[in-house]
């Protein structure tokens, strides 16, 4: 990982840590159609990777309900997305999207505090209920078509092309909740 300062670098030591340590455990993926992505469990105090499986092609990726229910309970929503800075210093585009998936009802189903966001960010994340999983995808939208990969679907303006998390991608999704 790449610091703009030796500061910035010991401020992010904590965060960086509990998920680095668990990285090298996620190299292999189950199937092709299983990408690297990071759960914020209710129960436990550090968010962990785990392997999402999504359906369809690529260009057409979508998360496969039934492996999500496992992580995410109640009406599975990924209304939250982040592809730019969300107060991170530098500010900075991403190159991929994240999305997080969570239960778009979590008051309405009566979903508990979810205690891994609130050791990560304190008192304000009582907010955040029942379980949480980011995952990424290659574009968000790329408004000329000469600019996707050959192998990726040139029929679609906003292709979803899954691809794996890393170590990096802990910063923004803080950042953003």
């Amino acid at each position: 990982m790449k610091y703009c300062s030796v500061t910035c670098q010991q401020r992010d030591a904590a965060q960086h840590s509990m998920l680095c340590s668990t990285f090298q455990d996620f190299q292999e993926r189950p199937s092709p159609n299983h990408f690297r992505s990071i759960y914020f469990p209710v129960d436990e105090l550090n968010p962990r990777f785990i392997w999402l499986r999504m359906m369809g092609t690529r260009g057409s990726h979508v998360v496969d309900d039934e492996d999500l229910s496992q992580y995410v309970s109640g009406n599975q929503s990924g209304g939250i997305c982040t592809s730019s800075h969300y107060g991170i210093t530098p500010e900075r585009e991403y190159k991929t999207m994240i999305v997080v998936q969570h239960d778009g009802n979590m008051f309405g189903n009566f979903q508990v505090v979810n205690w891994c966001l609130l050791y990560l960010l304190g008192p304000e994340a009582h907010r955040w209920r029942g379980g949480y999983v980011g995952h990424g995808y290659k574009y968000s939208t790329v408004t000329d078509p000469d600019d996707y990969d050959d192998t990726d679907a040139k029929d679609s303006d906003d292709p979803l092309i899954a691809v794996d998390l890393d170590t990096t991608s802990l910063g923004p999704l803080i950042a953003y909740f």
